[in-house]
This record gives C-alpha cells, structure tokens and sequence, in this order.
C-alpha cells in the first residue's frame, strides 16, 4: 500500500534559523510600525497645539535637547541676533546650549524633562501691543507690528532623576506677521 504525502513542507522548513528569521522580521516590521505611529502622534499633537503655544513648545524643547536652532527660532529675528551673541561668546553653540543643561543637571540632576502647563491666557489689549512695539523699536531699534498676543501665564515643570521643580513663569507670546515668537528673554 503507498500512501501519497501532499504536504508541501518538510521538516527543514521548521528549523530554527527559519522560526528565527520570521521572528526577527516579525519584530523589525513590528518596531517600523511602532516608529510611524509614534511619529504621527508627535506630529498630530504639533498641529493640534494652538499656534500661539507652539513658541513654548519649541522653547521647553529646545532647552530639553540642547537644540540651539530650536530655540532661536521661537523669538523673532531681533532676538535671535542676540542670542546668537551671546552663543558666539562660547566655543560653539552647542557649548552655550550644554551650559543650560549642566546648570539644570546640577540642580535637578540627570535626564532633565521640561514640560509646561497654561494655566492662563490673556488676549493683549491694542494698547498693551503697541507698548511691547515701542519697548522693541526703543530696545532694538527695529520696527514691528504685533498682529495678535498673549500673556501667558504656565507652570513649568522642571524634572531630573535627583530632583523636581514646578515654577509659574509669565511669558508674552506675540504674532508678526504669519508667526508666532516668544516677546522677549526676561525669562530665560
């Protein structure tokens, strides 16, 4: 009597190196798909946050990752000309952003995370903005025109792996033109 075998696989099909071959590409796809979805929540949370907002974001950002460009970026020009002074005193850029984080780190220790709460917001009045483009063209001789602002009113929260700290911090947002900025360093 012979018996007819349909079946396609043999044993060598179950080996080891093929389970363990499946399994690593079961978990790279798996991580892959981990990394889109992460990036799409970044990105959607970005979008979903008030644009008046996104200066503080890049700015507790910026300080959280060293990220000299970042924080440039949340004032206005006039600004980042300054701090780009102030950066140019030091080495590089880098080495002005690793003196912020060092003097985090001394106070709070390791793996610094900044994150912020609004606790208030206050429209700027027409008068309130034309006093901050008065104190600007005064200050920086540079002439702007606030389309839009804020007072800020957050609570910063300060965490390192020794210590934490949570401070009530006042900052103007203001719009020119198209964009949104940080209104000055006074808290910085």
């Amino acid at each position: 009597m012979s018996h007819s075998n349909n079946y396609s696989s043999t044993a060598k099909d179950l080996t080891p190196e093929k389970h363990s071959v499946n399994k690593r590409m079961k978990l790279t796809v798996a991580g892959i798909l981990i990394f889109i979805i992460v990036t799409i929540l970044i990105k959607v949370t970005f979008l979903l946050t008030p644009a008046y907002e996104k200066p503080i974001q890049s700015y507790t950002a910026a300080i959280q990752n060293s990220d000299f460009k970042r924080l440039v970026n949340a004032y206005p020009d006039y600004i980042q000309n300054e701090l780009k002074s102030i950066a140019a005193q030091f080495s590089t850029e880098e080495d002005y952003m690793n003196l912020l984080t060092e003097t985090l780190e001394d106070s709070y220790g390791e793996k610094i995370k900044l994150t912020y709460h609004i606790k208030d917001k206050v429209k700027l009045s027409k008068d309130k903005r034309r006093e901050i483009e008065a104190a600007i063209t005064s200050y920086y001789n540079k002439e702007i025109e606030i389309k839009s602002g804020y007072t800020l009113i957050i609570d910063l929260m300060i965490k390192g792996v020794d210590n934490s700290h949570t401070e009530e911090l006042t900052f103007n947002v203001i719009k020119i033109d198209s964009n949104w900025y940080l209104a000055d360093m006074l808290n910085w």
